[in-house]
């Protein structure tokens, strides 16, 4: 019974397309212009990233292949939870994204592109030769997630208000801040410290010795007291939570390399079956 998906027809309930440029393979059974409209956002926000980060994806890096269904059913009946928007794992043929083409029903459930931007944050770091704590990480790719992308600018540090300001109304520990902590809880923190120690303080220096310290060995809790003199809870009571004027850079950057010449095909049915099937038997391990 368990196996019962091998079975499946997937392209039997519903037509399939392919969409692809330089950097994405798509495969959905949405509608291809509701497919091209989160591509094209995507497409911006890859070449905004690059040249904030200052990584460029080498040529030869495989294209990053996206699976995005229809409806938000579909997609939780796939990955087996209602509490996610996307997911994104390695494969040994390149990354991997699952995401639903239906934005949530409600305000602060999470948008299935803010997340697979913020894993593609993860993608283009992964490029970086320098080692970066966790925390800080998913802080990082949270920053540039929630980022607004223009013409020629983008707007870095914006966030959802309401969600930002709920923050306040907990407690930071210091094992928050420990690399084998449990992160998904605690994005909103490690947002919103990042945010204060790179663009809401005097305290740049300071996070550059830290992540220095970091680099080359030093445990992350031992290299924070060190860098900045107090631990995160510290930090959190004395400095972050008093941090509730967040200020948002208007940072240029320039759009021209963008390869928004997305080819639309009908998928080959055998390539959907063999995709699905795979997803399937990835999210049905420990069910």
């Amino acid at each position: 019974m368990a196996l019962s998906f091998l079975l499946v027809d997937y392209t039997s309930a519903a037509n399939w397309y392919r969409i692809e440029n330089s950097h994405f393979d798509v495969l959905s059974d949405a509608k291809p212009r509701k497919v091209l409209k989160i591509l094209d956002e995507l497409e911006r926000f890859r070449v905004a990233t690059e040249q904030f980060v200052n990584i460029d994806i080498p040529e030869d890096a495989p294209r990053t292949r996206v699976t995005i269904l229809r409806s938000r059913r579909a997609f939780y009946e796939l990955v087996g939870s209602q509490f996610v928007a996307g997911v994104m794992f390695d494969t040994p043929d390149g990354p991997m994204f699952v995401m639903s083409s239906s934005k949530p029903k409600y305000r602060y459930a999470w948008d299935p592109l803010e997340v697979m931007r913020h894993e593609y944050v993860h993608i283009i770091s992964s490029y970086d030769d320098v080692r970066y704590p966790r925390w800080y990480n998913e802080g990082f790719a949270e920053l540039l997630a929630t980022a607004e992308i223009h013409d020629d600018y983008m707007l870095v540090g914006t966030y959802d208000k309401a969600n930002a300001l709920s923050l306040y109304s907990w407690t930071v520990d210091d094992e928050m801040f420990e690399d084998g902590y449990r992160y998904e809880p605690h994005y909103g923190w490690y947002w919103l410290f990042t945010h204060y120690l790179a663009f809401g303080s005097d305290r740049q220096d300071e996070l550059v010795e830290y992540l220095n310290l970091y680099a080359a060995g030093t445990p992350p809790l031992e290299a924070f007291y060190s860098a900045f003199g107090l631990s995160p809870s510290e930090m959190w009571k004395q400095e972050v939570h008093q941090y509730r004027e967040i200020p948002v850079y208007r940072v240029p950057i320039d759009l021209s390399k963008a390869n928004l010449d997305f080819v639309v095909s009908d998928a080959d049915p055998d390539q959907v079956n063999k995709r699905m099937r795979f997803l399937e038997a990835r999210f049905s391990r420990g069910r």
